[in-house]
């Protein structure tokens, strides 16, 4: 925390530590906004990155060069901080980018923002497990400082296929279509789950969907592997059902559970649940030629634990995927 008078002696000396790179005659972005309480991180050659924590609204000004560390001009009251730092940016309004395959949402903060030339490079945490990564975004869509007016959610994702999948290496890159390399987006889904929204020979297309924003794209088949669960907490992580042990003779399927279709205690024992409507997405253990498949994972309704063993359902009510 500082306060007006203590700051000055802090401020007169930053103004001393060099100029902005438009001053230089630079190549720069320069993006402009409100402070709000939120903290400016200041970085002074020689000192260890520190804080100030803007207590009433101010002007910021931020001045991105090839060169240097970004330039931050701020009139707080009764104050004017002149030094390179950081501040958390935001969109100016919810934005496609990667040839629309990314889609972020205005209110989450950007805080890795990078300048080389031409549109600014950002790093977007969309959930705790997917990072898109050096993705472009022009200099006039950025907003220093706090967001815009809030504007309304909308649902990006194409969702509505019964398979998921997840990432074989931690990493994914995804494309504008079936083996097109003009357009790609560089995610890094350590423990991301996608909807599987198309396939195309070796190709398959995924859609996440999330509160800070979507993707969408193709990659090839072999570089995700088929999931069968999500967890119920997050957008995309897996729980400890990821694997579910299975009969021997058994089969993993993904299928729908039609309306009308009861889930019962056991084999023809008694009836607990009925299905309302069509329900995608659910996981079976089908063992061959048997009358009754096992629940698995079923992402409306499920056992708690990872071995469910009170969920059946009659083979002649559900849908399922051979």
């Amino acid at each position: 925390m500082w306060n007006g008078t203590s700051l000055v002696p802090i401020v007169a000396c930053l103004l001393l530590v060099g100029t902005d790179g438009a001053a230089r005659g630079e190549d720069t972005c320069t993006t402009q906004g409100i402070l709000g309480r939120q903290e400016v991180t200041l970085l002074i050659d020689g000192q260890k990155p520190f804080q100030l924590e803007i207590r009433d609204a101010a002007r910021i000004r931020v001045t991105f060069s090839a060169r240097a560390a970004p330039w931050i001009q701020a009139d707080v009251p009764q104050v004017s901080v002149q030094a390179p730092g950081t501040v958390v940016h935001h969109l100016r309004h919810d934005g496609s980018y990667q040839k629309d395959m990314l889609f972020v949402r205005s209110d989450l903060p950007l805080t890795d923002l990078r300048y080389g030339g031409g549109p600014m490079l950002t790093s977007v945490a969309l959930d705790e497990g997917l990072v898109a990564r050096n993705i472009e975004v022009p200099c006039e869509d950025l907003l220093a400082g706090r967001q815009a007016k809030r504007t309304a959610r909308r649902d990006r994702a194409e969702r509505g296929g019964d398979e998921l999948a997840r990432s074989r290496t931690g990493n994914l890159v995804l494309r504008d279509g079936p083996g097109d390399t003009s357009g790609q987006l560089r995610l890094e889904p350590a423990d991301a789950v996608f909807f599987v929204v198309g396939r195309e020979k070796d190709w398959v297309k995924l859609a996440w969907d999330g509160p800070a924003g979507a993707v969408k794209g193709w990659v090839p088949a072999s570089a995700v592997r088929t999931v069968t669960t999500r967890s119920v907490t997050g957008h995309g992580g897996l729980g400890c059902c990821a694997a579910h042990p299975l009969a021997a003779d058994a089969a993993r399927r993904v299928g729908r559970l039609r309306p009308g279709a009861s889930i019962h205690a056991s084999p023809g024992g008694t009836r607990w649940a009925l299905v309302k409507s069509t329900i995608g997405g659910v996981e079976f253990e089908d063992v061959p030629k048997s009358e009754w498949l096992r629940i698995l994972n079923n992402p409306t309704l499920h056992e708690s634990g990872c071995n469910p063993t009170h969920s059946w359902v009659l083979r002649s009510a559900v849908d399922v995927r051979q």
